[in-house]
């Protein structure tokens, strides 16, 4: 089990992820826990690890919601 940053709330991270179905949440989980393990191998200190909202808003951008996967908005031209 990997210790959450005390700080971290994890109810914003929760109303952030609308539209991520099960597989997106297990990736999303996978990626942040993987940032902060790379992350806390590049200090000196690595038995201060945790998961911080910067190891979530990375995850965050690398996996995306399923649902708006191959959903393109066309705009008119004007």
């Amino acid at each position: 089990m990997i210790p959450l940053d005390p700080v971290l709330d994890l109810k914003s991270i929760a109303a952030l992820c609308n539209g991520y179905v099960g597989a997106d949440l297990e990736a999303l989980c996978r990626e942040a826990t993987m940032y902060a393990i790379k992350r806390s191998s590049n200090t000196k200190d690595a038995s201060n690890f945790s998961l911080t909202m910067e190891d979530w808003k990375h995850a965050r951008s690398v996996v995306g919601p399923s649902i708006t996967r191959g959903v393109t908005v066309e705009i008119p031209k004007v």
